[in-house]
């Protein structure tokens, strides 16, 4: 089923329990290169959604990845951001 997320998006999960998690940066917080390499640095325990990330939206600092499995299912969403030392992760969402 579709279901709605705070995050303004959509995943297509089997209950309508979304998981979230927020990451903090302090100012010396190093990121990465390119804003697809930033999902890197997540792990299933520290928020990752399962499946493959596709690029959905890019605006200034700000990129949005979606995560699909092979039916194309929308399983989870990571927004990262440009700060003054690369790439790091805002938010991720997954299905519950």
């Amino acid at each position: 089923m579709e279901v709605p997320t705070n995050n303004g998006g959509l995943l297509d999960c089997t209950s309508q329990t979304i998981v979230y998690a927020h990451f903090d940066y302090g100012p010396d917080a190093q990121g990465t290169t390119a804003a697809s390499d930033a999902l890197i640095t997540l792990t299933a325990d520290a928020g990752r959604p399962p499946g493959t990330p596709q690029l959905e939206s890019e605006r200034s600092a700000v990129a949005t990845f979606v995560f699909t499995d092979e039916e194309s299912n929308r399983l989870g969403r990571a927004s990262v951001m440009h700060i003054e030392n690369g790439w790091v992760v805002k938010w991720t969402e997954r299905c519950g």
